[in-house]
């Protein structure tokens, strides 16, 4: 029993080294492996002084100086300055309605609009008649008393002035009062006659027209709404510097690019900001309202003094921050610049020291004062451009 128990043993023990004999094996090869790879991939990469120390190429550019007309691009909506509301200064019954008189109809200052019946005015205005009759005959009874009565003063008193109450003088005025009196009255049934008939008081369009014969209406009694035409203006919304940019603002024009028939003049700037947009709003006047559209959302651009010279560069060639490189006896150069205007493929800045040229598209990691290699010759025709071009922040 002692020799067999300690023959297991044996053969235990040599089956587990065995196990780690091809454990470590393994382990082996796998390091061995990786080393190879390693060493491989190694091979194929340049040293890395070799990296360090190889300057980039790039491409330049001898940009051109040009005429620049900055423009600002904006959107805005057409509105009135002001819309009158359409009611009759009389009551009564509307006995005729115009045809024109109904919404977007288009009106000349004079137009009759609609009518109420005025036969109760004319009325009132014969009585006031007969009563101006009356008035006038009693103030000329009067003033033949007064005139008797100062003759028979002048007679008994020759040396005595004749004293007001003799002379009948306050029944002379209150029969004078009573003739102005039935004038007014006369005047105010012929007015109110005229203001049966409502007309329009410009050349305007309608709004809204909510009147109807046989309709009773009292006075100022709201029956529609319209706007002048010569009010209407175009409302837009621009920053504060594009603001700035377009001084002065009165009196510039205004291209309509979507409807080239309308033209408009900026007319003013409102006295505040928006207070949740904090832009600054212009409102510009339209020259023919009857080709607009209250509400109607336009396209506007608006162009600024001419800046000459302007240097046009390509947009790839200026970084975020304003600045562009240039190189000088061969090494690269950071400079900043001032931008005047952009467009989607271009750049225009004030006059700088391009050096050699402007380095159109810079690499990634460029130092100030590192070492380039140009491509080729400077690329003098890259950017050919007339001596005037029209721009946009």
């Amino acid at each position: 029993m002692t020799r067999q128990r300690k023959t297991g043993r044996i053969t235990a023990w040599l089956g587990g080294m065995a196990q780690i004999t091809v454990i470590a094996g393994v382990a082996v090869a796998v390091v061995a492996l990786s080393g190879r790879m390693g060493r491989a991939v190694d091979a194929n990469a340049p040293p890395p002084a070799q990296t360090a120390g190889t300057a980039p190429t790039v491409t330049l550019i001898t940009p051109d100086n040009v005429s620049f007309t900055p423009f600002i691009e904006a959107n805005g909506v057409i509105e009135a300055r002001a819309t009158t509301t359409i009611a009759p200064q009389v009551g009564g019954r509307i006995i005729a309605v115009e045809e024109r008189f109904k919404s977007g109809g288009l009106v000349e200052k004079g137009d009759l609009l609609f009518r109420l019946e005025d036969a109760d005015f004319d009325l009132e205005r014969r009585r006031a008649l007969g009563e101006l009759g009356a008035a006038r005959a009693a103030l000329a009874d009067i003033e033949a008393e007064a005139d008797l009565a100062a003759e028979e003063w002048r007679m008994v008193n020759p040396d005595v002035d004749i004293p007001p109450l003799a002379a009948r003088k306050p029944q002379v005025e209150a029969a004078r009062a009573r003739v102005e009196s039935a004038q007014a009255a006369r005047d105010a049934a012929i007015l109110a006659i005229d203001r049966a008939r409502v007309s329009a008081p410009a050349r305007a369009r309608i709004l809204t027209a909510e009147a109807a014969v046989g309709q009773i209406v009292a006075a100022n009694e709201a029956v529609g709404t319209l706007y002048d035409l010569s009010l209407v203006e175009l409302s837009v919304s621009i920053s504060t510097e594009e603001l700035a940019a377009l001084q002065p603002i009165a009196g510039r024009s205004v291209f309509i690019p979507d409807r080239p028939s309308l033209e408009g003049v900026i007319d003013r700037v409102d006295a505040a900001l928006d207070p949740r947009t904090r832009l600054a709003t212009l409102r510009i006047r339209i020259q023919d309202g009857e080709r607009a559209t209250l509400g109607d959302f336009i396209r506007v651009k608006i162009a600024g003094d001419p800046i000459s010279p302007a240097v046009k560069l390509p947009a790839s060639a200026l970084l975020v921050d304003g600045a562009v490189w240039t190189v000088s006896s061969g090494t690269a150069r950071r400079r900043s610049v001032t931008v005047v205007g952009r467009r989607a493929d271009a750049a225009y800045v004030a006059p700088f020291d391009i050096a050699e040229g402007v380095i159109v598209l810079p690499p990634f990691g460029l130092a100030d004062g590192a070492p380039v290699v140009i491509e080729g010759p400077s690329q003098t025709t890259a950017l050919m451009t007339p001596a005037s071009e029209t721009g946009g922040d």
